[in-house]
């Protein structure tokens, strides 16, 4: 049965009936309780956690093997699989400016370069992309 106590619900109107003193020592007990089911949670995170990172070496070192298996066979080289720009690949933009005294060209994105500042852009505009001789210019 629940029961309110000072503004507080009680589900066994007993506990508020006992002793403070037998209280704090079914307190005290409860809480070694706890700290004894806490600390075999820790101890049983360890153990798995050692049986964890040995199958994880049991299985690199039979992938290991598998790898160099593959290299071998495939004539894999070490820039193939390990790329020196980390693998990532951004689109180069095409040039829009050119100057001509340096050669230098600017993609028209990201900071004005200092040969063009305060100038008239439209003197440094590059051609159109050059066409594709393959495609005829009728169609």
């Amino acid at each position: 049965m629940t029961k309110v106590v000072n503004g507080r619900e009680w589900r066994d109107y007993a506990w508020v009936r006992m002793s403070a003193g037998r209280r704090n020592d079914m307190n005290e007990r409860f809480g070694e309780q706890v700290m004894l089911i806490y600390r075999s949670f820790v101890e049983k995170k360890a153990l798995l956690e050692a049986q964890l990172e040995r199958e994880r070496l049991a299985i690199a070192a039979t992938v290991l093997i598998e790898v160099r298996r593959c290299v071998e066979e495939f004539g894999f080289t070490s820039r193939e699989i390990f790329p020196a720009d980390g693998g990532i690949s951004t689109k180069k933009r095409r040039a829009k400016y050119f100057n001509p005294q340096t050669g230098q060209t600017w993609s028209g994105v990201g900071r004005e370069p200092a040969w063009m500042r305060g100038q008239d852009r439209s003197r440094f505009v590059l051609d159109a992309a050059p066409v594709d001789s393959d495609k005829s210019e009728d169609s």
